[in-house]
């Protein structure tokens, strides 16, 4: 990994369209929970939906809430492009494997996998650009091949609100997965100072990075870090001069 300075950083930023800066936002942001079946009432979903009981979610194809699972992968929202929101599943022993989800571009919030003890095998998310929140892979002893997954990940934490933190944005651990090979699409792990703060600091700078961490720790079987070589800026906790 290169850690590049802040002035490279400002440099290489250019890199970025303003439609690539802005692929994690919710594209229909401007419209109320009240008037979203409205416009399309065939694929539009609100609310929290559990993959493992809730049939109704292989219909989402724009889906505003949240997706869990309370047991294994039963109903797969095969369909869905947009998940405004968080894929979260926490300490399901019986969670299996996360497969498909073919269709998806977009997660506005997080993807956190925690402590599910038997999950084997991730795959799909082949079209999964971008992740607004926090993409977290931890406490998952059994987790052995992703090698069919986030092939299209380009950003991770493009759109966490605030002030420059050190919080983890990306983290892999305690896995058994052998490579990263699949992640070689990764450009970028961190996200620009929204407006609003950087009005209110003395030191405004329109390009400033909040700062984030990567973290990949205690996976006894992943021996290189090949695959991460087009991963070229991670923002730097705080100073944005380190």
């Amino acid at each position: 990994l290169v850690f590049r300075s802040s002035r490279a950083a400002r440099t290489r930023e250019t890199r970025f369209t303003p439609t690539e800066s802005w692929m994690c936002r919710d594209p229909f942001g401007n419209t109320t929970n009240d008037t979203w079946p409205a416009n399309n009432p065939q694929g539009f979903c609100t609310g929290t939906f559990d993959l493992s009981t809730d049939a109704r979610v292989v219909q989402c194809v724009y889906l505003r809430g949240n997706l869990v699972a309370s047991s294994d992968l039963v109903y797969v929202p095969w369909r869905l492009r947009v998940l405004a929101g968080n894929l979260i599943v926490e300490d399901n022993s019986l969670f299996q494997n996360l497969v498909e989800f073919d269709e998806l571009a977009i997660i506005t919030g997080n993807l956190k996998l925690v402590n599910n003890t038997n999950l084997r095998k991730i795959a799909g998310f082949s079209k999964l650009q971008c992740i607004g929140g926090r993409f977290i892979l931890k406490d998952l002893p059994n987790l052995y091949d992703m090698s069919d997954a986030f092939q299209s990940l380009s950003v991770v934490a493009d759109s966490i609100q605030g002030p420059p933190t050190d919080e983890i944005a990306f983290e892999i651990s305690k896995t058994a997965i052998k490579d990263l090979l699949n992640f070689y699409s990764l450009m970028r792990v961190g996200a620009q100072l929204s407006l609003p703060f950087e009005i209110l600091t003395n030191n405004y700078n329109p390009l400033a990075w909040r700062g984030q961490r990567m973290v990949i720790v205690d996976n006894p079987f992943l021996t290189t870090l090949d695959g991460l070589q087009n991963l070229y800026l991670i923002a730097l906790p705080g100073d944005n001069k380190c």
